[in-house]
């Protein structure tokens, strides 16, 4: 029978076992090194074992696993495969320096994936097996943006189906709202050294961009602080992000502080009135890369302004909206704020301010399938028409494993009608689930 589709399956790596178990590998794809190895029409041990045998590595063996569930349920189907975590065994993501690429990730690879399939004539769909917390989780990124390119409405031919995320209503995720003058404190517990990313809700030209102070104290110590008037805008929705690595166990208090728009000079903090011992925070909007391990206090802040708009080191104004020349009531509006944990370092939860709503970037992304289980909590309106995730299994998991069964059903939609988008893919697993 002719191959209509294939699966794309973007994941830790995969085992010479699960490799050997695989009828029909169309092509393998190495984020680390960049190598795409595509076979003609496959790569088979007999013909390609040198290039499969070093493409070989799972120390985590989980894409493996993902792997063998797949080839259980459809060993006919043609796969690529993506081994998109680094030699450090994380996940490798596009890193900028001073608004260039510098590193392409796994989004590079899933396009350069779709490309193989196109070449070929085949439609696909991508398992995605992983996720996490690494932007604002609401669909914006540079992460959506490629996705976005290949896969979406009116987009026919390839879709994306990913985990929802654990599920376990670990609290990963806190939001709450500061009005003009007043603060809040968000407090969470951690266990071993964690990264938190915060988002403001303002956008650039809000009265409210530039009028708030962040600190993040741990065991009562000041680690670290952030003015928002000194952080520059995220390039994808022109809302201002700061991502810190809080080093060490106890409790950590993520403080947050609205002051007057006029009122900008607060050089130290307004809890200590000191800034000794605080670190450099890093920002990474478009624009950001990774910070030297061995500097602690570097501070990378995206450098791209949004056009149309002035900047200074207070960051990024707009005439038209002035705070003079806003009444007192929206000046007052309370400022939504929120924190999300890692996942990769899901000892640490938090003990106020919980947000239930913890569905793992890119399921989050709307033109990305979500799935999770119809026993794990997500949402608090996971259950309602159009909510994310989009379809909830049955039964238990871990989700990451239970991804093939969707996938396996996406892919045979696609081989008898290539010209499905994922809105009506979504509305066709939908309808089977009521069914």
């Amino acid at each position: 029978m002719k191959d209509n589709s294939a699966v794309i399956i973007i994941d830790t790596g995969f085992s010479l076992e699960s490799l050997r178990q695989a009828g029909k590998i169309l092509a393998v794809i190495n984020v680390a090194t960049g190598r795409v190895e595509t076979g003609s029409p496959y790569l088979t041990w007999s013909e390609n074992a040198d290039v499969l045998s070093v493409f070989a590595h799972d120390p985590l063996n989980h894409g493996s696993l993902v792997l063998k569930s797949l080839t259980a349920l459809a060993p006919d189907l043609p796969v690529v495969l993506v081994r998109g975590y680094g030699y450090d065994q994380k996940m490798a993501r596009t890193e900028f320096k001073h608004g260039r690429q510098v590193r392409a990730g796994w989004t590079e690879a899933y396009l350069a994936a779709v490309g193989v399939c196109r070449e070929r004539g085949l439609a696909s769909v991508a398992n995605l097996s992983f996720g996490g917390y690494h932007h604002a989780v609401d669909g914006t990124g540079w992460e959506s943006h490629c996705l976005a390119q290949v896969t979406g409405a009116g987009k026919s031919g390839h879709v994306v189906v990913a985990g929802a995320g654990a599920g376990d209503g670990s609290a990963l995720h806190a939001s709450w709202r500061v009005e003009t003058g007043g603060m809040e404190v968000a407090i969470a517990s951690q266990s071993g050294s964690t990264t938190y990313n915060f988002w403001s809700a303002a956008q650039t030209g809000s009265p409210h961009a530039n009028d708030w102070l962040l600190e993040v104290l741990l065991n009562g110590k000041l680690v670290a602080q952030e003015l928002s008037g000194h952080i520059w805008p995220n390039l994808w929705n022109n809302r201002k992000q700061v991502t810190v690595r809080v080093e060490g166990v106890g409790q950590v208090r993520i403080r947050t502080s609205r002051f007057w728009s006029g009122d900008t000079e607060h050089g130290g903090s307004l809890l200590t009135g000191d800034t000794s011992g605080s670190r450099g925070l890093l920002s990474p909007g478009l624009g950001a890369c990774d910070s030297d391990a061995g500097d602690s206090r570097q501070a990378l802040r995206g450098i791209l302004a949004s056009p149309g708009k002035s900047h200074s080191l207070m960051g990024a104004t707009d005439s038209a909206t002035t705070p003079e020349s806003l009444p007192v009531a929206e000046l007052l509006d309370p400022l939504r704020f929120d924190c999300w944990i890692s996942q990769t370092d899901s000892d640490a939860v938090f003990l106020t301010h919980r947000d239930v709503k913890s569905i793992a970037e890119p399921a989050i992304f709307p033109h990305v399938i979500a799935v999770g289980l119809e026993s794990g909590s997500y949402a608090a309106d996971q259950n309602q028409p159009g909510s994310k995730p989009d379809l909830l299994l049955p039964g238990g998991g871990p989700i990451s494993f239970r991804l093939p069964e969707v996938v396996v059903k996406v892919a045979r939609m696609l081989a008898t009608n290539p010209s499905l988008d994922v809105v009506a893919v979504r509305e066709r697993l939908q309808a089977d689930k009521v069914a």
